[in-house]
C-alpha cells in the first residue's frame, strides 16, 4: 500500500523515527507514522507541503493541508486526523470572547474544507465530537481515538497546606481561558497559590494584561520546556491543573499533569472527558472552593483515580490498534 502522511516534520524526524519536540504533536506523528509503516510504503510531508499530480492509496492529513492534497493528487482512501476543535465553532466562541475583553482574534484556525473524508479520526471528548457532528460529518465517519505522552513520572504526596492551582498551557492566551484563571483565582480569593507556565500570546492586551498581575499569590513562570527536570518538579509539586479552555482536541497538557499527580479541573470544551470535581463553569468559583476544601485522603485517592484513567483509556498500543484496524476496514 502506498500512504501519504501529512503531519509535521518540525516536531517529528521521519527519517530516524525519533521525536524532534516532545509535545502532543510530535507524539501524535511518531504513533501515525509507526502505525502506517506497518500497512504500507510512507511519504511523510509537513502540512504546508505541496503533492501535486501524484498516485497513492491512501492519505491520512492533519485538515490544514486535506483539501489541497485530495484535490491535486489520486487516491482510493481518505483519512483526516481532526485534532482540535472544530474550525467554524472555534472561531466563533473566540470572536466572542476577544470582543468581550478587547483583544485581538489571536489564533491559528484550520481551514473548514476538509470534511469529505472516508473516515475521520478524533481526540477529544463527546462534547468536541458534537461540534463536527453538527457541522455535517456522520458520526459513524468518526472514530475517538486517544493517546499517551508517558514522559512525566508521577510523584504521590499529600496536598499542600497552601494549595497549588496550576494553569499549564503552550500559549497563555485568548484560547486556553487565562483570564478566566487569573480572575476566577483571584474572585476566589483562596489561601492557595496560582501557578501559571506557558508563553504569553505577544500582543499589547496580553503583555499588559501579565504586566498588571501583581498578586504576591501567583506566579509568572514563563515557558518552560517539557522536556525539563524544571517542568517535572512543577508538575510533581502542584496540587490542582487549572484549565478553562475554550476549545481543544485532547491537551496534551492535561495527559502531562496528571501524569504527575496533579487533579484536573476541566471546562467541557477542553476535549478532556474526566471531571473528577465536577466541571468548570468559567466566573463560578465553586470548584475552587471544593478542590481548597478536599481533605488530603480525598486527593490521594483523586491522585490513583487519575493514574488509572492514564493506564485504562490512554494507552498508544490501544491508539495504534484502532488506527489499524479501522484503515483496515475502509476496504471492506
Amino acid at each position: 500500500m502506498k500512504i501519504l502522511l501529512s503531519a509535521s516534520r518540525k516536531h517529528y524526524d521521519f527519517d530516524n523515527d525519533k521525536l524532534i519536540i516532545k509535545h502532543s504533536v510530535g507524539i501524535l506523528c511518531q504513533l501515525f507514522s509507526n502505525v502506517l509503516r506497518e500497512m504500507g510504503e510512507v511519504e511523510f510531508i509537513s502540512d504546508t507541503d505541496v503533492v501535486k499530480g501524484k498516485e497513492y492509496d491512501l492519505i491520512v492529513s492533519w485538515p490544514r493541508n486535506f483539501f489541497n492534497l485530495t484535490h491535486m493528487n489520486k487516491f482510493k482512501k481518505s483519512v483526516c486526523f481532526l485534532n482540535i476543535a472544530e474550525p467554524s465553532y472555534l472561531k466563533r466562541v473566540l470572536l466572542a470572547e476577544a470582543g468581550r475583553l478587547g483583544c485581538k482574534l489571536s489564533d491559528c484556525f484550520q481551514p473548514i474544507n476538509f470534511y469529505n473524508a472516508d473516515l475521520n479520526f478524533l481526540i477529544g471528548n463527546d462534547f468536541v465530537i458534537k461540534q463536527y457532528t453538527d457541522a455535517g460529518i456522520p458520526r459513524e465517519k468518526i472514530s475517538r481515538i486517544a493517546y499517551r505522552h508517558n514522559t512525566i513520572p508521577f510523584k504521590a504526596r499529600d496536598k499542600n497546606k497552601r494549595p497549588i492551582f496550576l494553569h499549564l498551557a503552550t500559549t497563555l492566551g485568548l484560547r486556553k481561558g487565562f483570564w478566566h484563571a487569573v480572575e476566577d483565582f483571584k474572585k476566589a480569593d483562596l489561601d492557595a497559590e496560582l501557578w501559571c507556565v506557558g508563553k504569553i500570546q505577544k500582543e499589547t492586551f496580553w503583555l499588559n494584561y501579565m504586566a498588571k498581575q501583581t498578586d504576591p499569590r501567583m506566579k509568572m513562570l514563563g515557558w518552560i520546556d517539557c522536556d525539563t527536570p524544571r517542568y517535572t518538579e512543577i508538575l510533581n509539586k502542584a496540587d490542582f491543573m487549572v484549565f478553562p479552555s475554550f476549545g481543544e482536541g485532547q491537551p496534551g497538557t492535561i495527559i502531562e499533569a496528571l501524569e504527575g499527580g496533579c487533579i484536573p479541573l476541566l471546562t467541557e470544551e477542553s476535549g478532556f472527558q474526566y471531571y473528577p470535581l465536577g466541571r468548570y463553569i468559567r466566573g463560578d468559583i465553586d470548584i475552587w472552593q471544593k478542590a481548597f476544601d478536599l481533605g488530603n485522603n480525598g486527593f490521594r485517592a483523586l491522585q490513583l483515580r487519575g493514574q488509572l484513567l492514564l493506564e485504562d483509556q490512554y494507552n498508544n498500543d490501544t491508539f495504534k490498534e484502532r488506527v489499524r484496524t479501522e484503515i483496515n476496514n475502509l476496504w471492506q
